[in-house]
């Protein structure tokens, strides 16, 4: 493998459009750069997100409106910040985090993480189990009905040789265009009053006791796995260049000196031998780096600035959120007309949940709520199953540089989510609302390690260069994130100290545990300082590079990508 330190840089290459227009907003661009918000998205809509919507709406009827609007909005900005990452630097978030930290931290991300992508994929057979069972009328049961929607995610994977990146995003595209109509249908049929709606979404007001439910919708807001996949997503529509030309988007960050990375310089990471890219099987022909690239008909794009980039990216980001908005508003206003008393005095049905909310709407509305609701369900949980298996595949091959084939990836992952779903079905008629609320409180708990590296990045002008957040917008995205973070402490409050007070012998170990939790999340928000931060004080530090800049460049003796070292390098 010949070095790349040093290696000279050929003459710009002649782009085949006129770089002129592309550093000026079209919406031929702004087109092409539409995708990875429709993937992302797709996260607001979850099974977990619809039981929060029903709750409030059952609930507190019309009132909490207003904070789905402000929570989305919340949840858009701390996603661009993702973007934000891998629009500037070229690389994603797990791959930052395994040249900033070390492998104990690496090693604990990865596996929160992971349980963060176990616990929404629960989520998801559990709605696609649901959905099976309202579409058959019963006829499926749900333990059958698990194991169907476990099947049939393999069957997704499927489309992915149809196209590459593109192929799953137009799928996404066809589920969340199934999602809006099912649900704006179930608007439509239900009868909600328009005006009340309205005065929901621009008149702010907190009903008393709703305190719990209007925690509950900011914090099902944020996933953790979805900003992990947002800083991938993004780097497909990057102008087409060589791995070379990639590496000349971080100077300093990616040099290799006799075929080795300087990224580790720990004296325990030993690299081992380097391995040759497997694109067979990886979820959207993954390249070395772990990010997909687009196919057909765009291997000659222009070089698009990164600012502009980003600008794209935050376009397409907020039309697909405000399709996620519009639909869980749906959703709260057809539980909150049906659910709450007409009088506004007292809920009609507070047990509503997943399983029951199929059986409400058909005794209130009519029959047809069956197959509307049956079907927007299972738009949901199969569209998440996508997004969940792309996050887990970036992640592994940043933070531990270890690929797996997508396929065997799901396989592990369903085979893992099966186990308490079936358990669940075969034992209990209406546990899936219970283990629903379980896998809430455990977003929450490892939400707060997803936000902290994000940020941290985000805001770092060593890594980010020209780029980085600005002051402002980075004050705004650290107090939105420590918001998020204390109203899910203070959910868990809710469940928790109620135990504590039966039994006082809790309280030390809980003090405890909280105490390592934060001290926990604080050091992934300020440490910073692993070994791709040495390995780049070494180089003499990095610079970003415009896109229109490096993209025009190729590097002599072309290098094929990251080396992979071994999972614990």
């Amino acid at each position: 493998m010949a070095p790349l330190l040093g290696a000279p840089l050929a003459a710009p290459a002649q782009a085949p459009h006129d770089q002129a227009a592309v550093d000026r907003f079209n919406w031929r661009d702004l087109w092409r750069f539409t995708g990875p918000g429709l993937l992302m998205s797709v996260a607001f809509l979850d099974p977990g997100n619809l039981e929060a919507d029903m709750q409030a709406g059952a609930k507190t009827r019309y009132a909490l409106l207003w904070l789905l609007v402000l929570a989305t909005a919340m949840g858009l900005a701390l996603q661009l910040q993702a973007a934000r990452i891998g629009v500037a630097t070229g690389k994603h978030l797990a791959q930052h985090c395994r040249e900033e930290y070390p492998r104990f931290w690496r090693l604990f991300l990865w596996v929160t993480t992971e349980i963060a992508i176990v616990g929404s994929d629960i989520q998801e057979v559990i709605g696609c189990a649901i959905a099976v069972r309202v579409l058959t009328g019963g006829a499926v049961p749900l333990w059958a009905g698990t194991i169907l929607s476990a099947l049939a995610a393999f069957g997704m994977l499927l489309i992915d040789g149809l196209g590459g990146m593109r192929s799953i995003e137009a799928l996404f595209a066809v589920l969340l265009s199934i999602m809006a109509l099912s649900f704006t249908a179930m608007f439509y049929v239900s009868g909600v009053p328009v005006e009340d709606v309205m005065h929901g979404l621009v008149v702010p007001v907190l009903p008393k006791g709703s305190l719990l439910q209007a925690m509950a919708i900011i914090g099902a807001m944020v996933m953790p796995h979805n900003l992990w996949l947002h800083s991938a997503l993004v780097l497909s529509r990057s102008s087409r260049r060589t791995p070379g030309e990639a590496t000349a988007m971080m100077i300093g960050d990616s040099r290799h000196e006799n075929g080795r990375p300087l990224l580790d310089d720990d004296e325990d990471d030993e690299p081992d031998a380097a391995e040759p890219a497997d694109e067979a099987g990886t979820l959207g022909g993954m390249s070395s780096g772990g990010v997909a690239p687009m196919h057909h008909g765009e291997d000659h794009l222009p070089a698009v600035p990164g600012p502009l980039q980003l600008r794209y990216f935050s376009i397409e980001s907020a039309a697909a959120l405000f399709v996620s908005l519009i639909i869980n508003v749906c959703v709260v206003s057809v539980f909150a007309h049906g659910m709450y008393d007409v009088s506004g005095a007292r809920p009609r049905m507070t047990d509503v949940g997943l399983f029951t909310a199929c059986d409400y709407l058909v005794e209130l509305f009519g029959p047809s709520m069956r197959w509307i609701w049956g079907l927007g369900l299972l738009a949901a949980g199969n569209a998440s199953t996508m997004s969940g298996t792309l996050a887990g595949q970036y992640v592994m091959s940043g933070l531990l540089r270890l690929r797996i084939h997508a396929q065997s990836r799901m396989l592990v992952t369903r085979s893992v989510a099966l186990l308490p779903t079936l358990a669940v079905a075969v034992l209990t008629r209406d546990g899936f609302d219970d283990l629903n609320q379980i896998l809430n409180v455990v977003q929450c708990l490892v939400l707060p390690f997803a936000l902290a590296p994000t940020l941290a990045v985000a805001t770092s002008p060593r890594i980010m260069g020209e780029m980085v957040c600005p002051p402002t917008l980075a004050v705004l995205s650290w107090g939105l994130a420590g918001s998020t973070i204390f109203i899910n402490f203070a959910l868990l409050t809710q469940d928790v100290l109620p135990v504590a007070r039966q039994d006082p012998w809790l309280l030390l170990p809980l003090i405890g545990g909280c105490a390592l939790y934060s001290a926990a999340a604080l050091r992934l928000a300020t440490m910073l300082r692993g070994s791709g931060a040495k390995a780049r004080e070494r180089e003499g530090g990095c610079k970003w590079l415009p896109r229109r800049d490096a993209a025009g460049y190729s590097v002599q003796n072309g290098h094929d990508g990251e080396d992979f070292e071994g999972w614990a390098a």
